[in-house]
């Protein structure tokens, strides 16, 4: 039985190790937990905080703006110029979101995921939020 373990063990070290070597981070996602207890356990503790979510619908945007609200530092909030309606930042301030740590960005609806793809990769935003007409693509979301 002790040999079973130890060959275990030896596996998740190699795992471990592999994993580094490919620049893959082995520490467990940062979470938010949301309040409930079934929904944070069926999330795995939370959201994932180092992932991309996508929410849609009438409430998308406050519900982004409250997830954004409960994480400190700056969020960069990107919207096209061609959606309907137009995003109010001062009315973010009653979600939770602090308008000192706002980045308010306009795009076309072209330069959109291009406008997320740099805010994600400087590094600088803590949270990243992108309105658009249609979710990204997989491959777009992938990047």
């Amino acid at each position: 039985m002790a040999q079973a373990a130890e060959k275990s063990d030896i596996a998740a070290l190699r795992r471990r190790i592999d994993a580094l070597a490919a620049g893959r981070s082995t520490a467990p996602a940062p979470r938010l937990t949301l309040g409930p207890g079934p929904i944070d356990a069926a999330l795995g503790g939370g959201l994932a905080t180092d992932a991309l979510h996508a929410a849609s619908g009438p409430g998308a945007v406050a519900f982004a703006a409250v997830l954004a609200g409960c994480l400190a530092g700056t969020t960069v909030w990107i919207a096209s110029r061609e959606r309907p309606s137009r995003l109010f930042p001062s009315g973010l301030s009653g979600l939770g979101l602090r308008m000192e740590n706002l980045m308010f960005v306009t795009t076309s609806s072209r330069e959109t995921g291009w406008a997320f793809e740099q805010a994600l990769r400087s590094g600088a935003a803590r949270v990243v939020v992108a309105e658009g007409n249609a979710p990204p693509d997989f491959t777009t979301s992938r990047r």
